[in-house]
């Protein structure tokens, strides 16, 4: 979900208006999105306009996104993985662990781009018998915990969690502790694997994903009286049978927050968009509501095939995107071409 765009446009009507982000309502802009027109639409799904239009805006912002990504593509060569992690493995010959008043895991550090994001996929633990063992997702920056995820060993045994948790860089150096309570948790002996996927294909002016992420195994002594920050990581390599899974990606969601503006007019297309859609699949089309025909709705959303001068809102929303990328320059090195200039794709007729 685009959060930044959250109440970024709103209604000047309804139970409780609020102050849209961008000084703009849209029912003003389009006047078709009245409340009475709203009020129509209502029904079994959407008790009140202000559930109805709370619909809509979710619904809108999801879109967008995709939105934006298809225009994107069409018009910059850019990178949508920059860097997928597995941090470790067990070593080998296989050494158990030991128990001891540490916290034990895997160190990531990651910054460079104001569009990327880390996405913690999973979690895989070696547990020498049976035991529930929460795993703590901490900012290593400050000490704060993030998330905390529980691994259940039924028995000896490897055993994985999902996690599907996505932290933000916004182009500053962030740095995460992922590990365990080993007081009484033993484990394996692992190391750190040396290859990672890397989307970049090019010396990118002197930076490399070696550069802007960095993987390792550590441990953190009496983690109850010691701030748990990177200064107090000791950072040996092994992970202590902890293996993460994460990928440093490229989020469009973040290059939309860092754009919005220029993104606008395309927005509000969308808002309008769902919308008309909200009123063609609504049962409550009827000879009495505000929208009664079908067709009609589908030519205001696709053009009208008997009138090319038509333009669909489809078409007029794309076409206000290109433009809004063609004024933007992402100034970014890693999320997008790597020699450190933009490319854009040009179609010629």
């Amino acid at each position: 979900m685009i959060t930044c765009l959250t109440d970024y446009v709103t209604l000047s009507e309804g139970c409780s208006p609020t102050a849209p982000g961008s000084g703009v309502y849209l029912d003003k802009r389009w006047p078709q999105v009245r409340t009475v027109n709203l009020e129509s639409l209502t029904g079994t799904e959407y008790r009140t306009v202000d559930e109805l239009w709370a619909g809509i805006y979710e619904r809108s912002l999801l879109a967008f996104e995709g939105d934006v990504r298809s225009g994107m593509k069409r018009q910059f060569t850019r990178t949508d993985v920059v860097r997928g992690i597995t941090s470790h493995e067990i070593d080998s010959p296989f050494t158990e662990t030991t128990a001891a008043d540490e916290m034990r895991g895997v160190y990531i550090e990651v910054g460079g781009s104001v569009y990327a994001d880390l996405h913690v996929s999973q979690v895989k633990m070696y547990c020498p018998f049976a035991a529930t063992v929460p795993i703590y997702i901490l900012d290593a920056n400050t000490g704060n915990l993030l998330d905390t995820i529980n691994l259940t060993a039924t028995g000896k045994g490897y055993v994985t969690a999902q996690v599907n948790k996505t932290y933000s860089i916004a182009g500053e150096t962030s740095k995460f502790f992922i590990g365990y309570n080993a007081s009484a948790q033993t484990s394996a002996d692992t190391k750190s694997l040396e290859s990672f996927g890397n989307g970049c294909h090019c010396d990118c002016s002197g930076y490399d994903s070696e550069e802007f992420v960095q993987v390792t195994g550590g441990s953190l002594p009496s983690p109850a009286t010691t701030p748990i920050i990177e200064e107090n990581i000791v950072k040996s390599g092994n992970s202590y049978g902890l293996i993460v899974t994460a990928n440093y990606s490229c989020a469009v969601g973040n290059f939309i927050c860092n754009h919005r503006e220029a993104l606008l007019e395309a927005f509000l297309y969308r808002l309008l968009i769902e919308f008309l859609l909200e009123a063609y699949h609504s049962n409550r089309v009827n000879a009495f509501t505000i929208y009664n025909d079908r067709d009609e709705i589908d030519n205001q959303l696709y053009g009208n095939p008997d009138n090319p001068r038509h333009v669909g809102l489809y078409d007029q929303m794309n076409d206000k995107i290109s433009r809004a990328l063609d004024q933007i320059d992402p100034v970014d090195w890693i999320c997008f071409d790597c020699d450190g200039d933009v490319s854009r794709v040009s179609t010629i007729p």
